[in-house]
């Protein structure tokens, strides 16, 4: 659990002055004016939507100030901060919510203020939001731990304030209305300014506060990158969230955030992801960066880094990453690794070479022993000399003439080979198995599971529209469609990156920005998708219809 702290302000539809928006209520009564302003959900998750989605990931006292202008215009300053007092002394959340009355107080000063649980009709609305904390006292229903949808309360001081009519000198019983009518010579009254302002000084914004269960918070990525699923439903992803802040985020299997790690400079399309045999820990590798860095799977912390500043080195030279294209963790824990054949200081960057390393940084053999020996060919596949292209490249090659060349392990062991549309499968000894292409543009992703075979998603077309279609590729390099597109009656829209979870009931995970997500079955079926993929399929069977009319 998380505190938000919130302090807002809008403007009166009547009158247009401030009205501060002090508790989580369905109407706030301007000060100056008198007049209620409702406020409707759609009017509160544009004042506190950007806080549930970015908060999660910010650092305590950490936070941002926004105006926003929609059915009416909202001032929001709003960050990640556990409840406290105007004193900043903090409130013992545990201990308050315990409490009964829902009446809490200031150690340092005494000062009263308030608890309570959210009502059911805001907990609906805004998963995660468990209570709210030190509220204006003034907007809060009589018994608030009672959780009842709150109502402005009018003070009762007002009741024994009287003022003569000006026109018969009668008394005029005030109301909370500024327009009143005279009950002796129904005359038309309006308070003027200063008695108004006596009865009803202006109130100012304070500082309130949501506790809230992060792992509930709405995730809606701008951007996605590369992605890997466990045995357990969870998937790790690199995203980019807020349009700008890139992220290592972690999912569990309902689709809810277990951790968010914003600060390792992940790319979308330069950061490669592995994870451990055992599902413990994953390998971060971004391209550029000279080292590997290694995380718990469970929440993220630091376990280990291989080379770089500060990073472990091995004892027969220093380790750098410096010039590879891609870096991935095989199963035994060694790293697969393709680049520029002499880093990238190298003068000749015609070839580029495939190399393994140890858990500890030291060079071995890329293939395992024991596969077909290319014989003849070995110089030009291996050794010292030249490189072929990728198209041509056979058993156990080394060294290829092209840069841009991804590597997956699928969970079988087996490596697949990728540049741009053409896939090659390759036995841990190095046997080539197949090498196809890819009907349409480059797939992103290709995931292997424990059986051979492999999962991609390629192009789907129907008349003049564009969609995609998920692909299983058998051991033996035979295409066929797993998940057809909308467009076909199937349930594929234009996702782009894949992961696959491990295991024989592992799922095969479908991303694009937008927060788009769709979870499939090994065997097709769709198990999950989130609300904007959903929105996405309509508006794509609505494109497609109208290129029909």
């Amino acid at each position: 659990m998380i505190g938000i702290a919130i302090e807002a302000t809008t403007v009166c539809e009547s009158c247009s002055q401030p009205v501060p928006v002090n508790a989580l209520v369905d109407q706030l009564v301007c000060s100056h004016c008198g007049t209620p302003n409702s406020m409707t959900l759609d009017d509160w998750d544009t004042v506190l939507g950007q806080a549930f989605k970015a908060a999660p990931g910010y650092a305590e006292n950490e936070g941002n100030q926004t105006k926003i202008m929609g059915r009416r215009t909202f001032e929001v300053t709003w960050g990640r901060q556990a409840p406290r007092f105007e004193s900043k002394a903090p409130v013992d959340m545990q201990l308050a919510i315990a409490d009964d009355d829902g009446v809490i107080f200031d150690p340092q000063t005494g000062q009263r203020s308030h608890i309570r649980p959210v009502p059911a009709h805001f907990r609906e609305a805004f998963p995660g939001v468990s209570h709210l904390v030190c509220e204006d006292a003034n907007l809060l229903p009589s018994t608030p731990q009672a959780g009842a949808a709150p109502v402005n309360v009018a003070q009762d001081s007002h009741a024994a304030v009287r003022i003569n009519c000006p026109s018969c000198g009668g008394a005029l019983e005030l109301s909370e209305q500024r327009a009143l009518t005279c009950a002796y010579c129904s005359a038309s009254c309006y308070l003027p300014d200063t008695v108004w302002q006596k009865l009803h000084p202006a109130t100012t914004s304070k500082r309130w506060y949501i506790w809230y269960d992060e792992t509930q918070a709405p995730i809606e990525w701008s951007g996605v990158g590369k992605a890997v699923g466990d045995a357990a439903g969870n998937v790790y992803m690199i995203c980019e969230i807020n349009h700008w802040e890139k992220a290592l985020l972690a999912l569990d299997a309902r689709g809810q955030r277990r951790w968010q790690r914003d600060d390792l400079e992940v790319d979308c399309e330069h950061t490669r992801l592995s994870l451990s045999a055992d599902d413990s820990r994953i390998y971060v590798w971004t391209r550029d960066k000279h080292s590997l860095r290694v995380l718990s799977a469970v929440d993220g912390a630091d376990v280990d880094k291989l080379g770089g500043i500060g990073g472990r080195q091995p004892s027969s030279g220093q380790f750098s990453l410096k010039g590879a294209y891609t870096a991935v963790c095989d199963q035994d824990g060694s790293l697969l690794v393709h680049g520029f054949a002499g880093g990238d200081d190298s003068d000749d960057h015609s070839t580029y070479v495939l190399r393994r390393f140890d858990a500890n940084g030291e060079p071995l053999d890329f293939w395992l022993t024991g596969g077909e020996k290319p014989g003849f060919f070995k110089r030009l596949f291996g050794g010292s000399g030249g490189g072929r292209y990728f198209s041509e490249i056979r058993n156990r090659p080394q060294r290829l003439r092209e840069f841009n060349v991804d590597i997956t392990v699928g969970f079988d062991g087996t490596y697949y080979l990728m540049r741009y549309s053409a896939i090659a499968r390759y036995s841990r000894q190095g046997d080539k198995h197949y090498g196809i292409e890819i009907a349409g543009n480059a797939p992103d992703d290709v995931c292997g599971d424990e059986h051979g075979n492999a999962y991609v998603i390629a192009d789907a077309k129907v008349g003049d529209v564009y969609s995609k279609r998920l692909l299983r590729i058998s051991p033996d390099g035979e295409q066929s469609t797993l998940v057809g597109s909308v467009l076909e009656g199937g349930a594929m829209a234009e996702e782009r990156r894949l992961a696959l979870g491990r295991g024989p009931q592992g799922l095969l995970y479908c991303f694009r920005y937008g927060g788009v997500m769709k979870v499939f079955s090994r065997d097709g079926r769709l198990v999950r998708a989130s609300a904007k993929a959903r929105e996405e399929d309509q508006e794509l069977l609505d494109k497609a219809r109208a290129a029909l009319d």
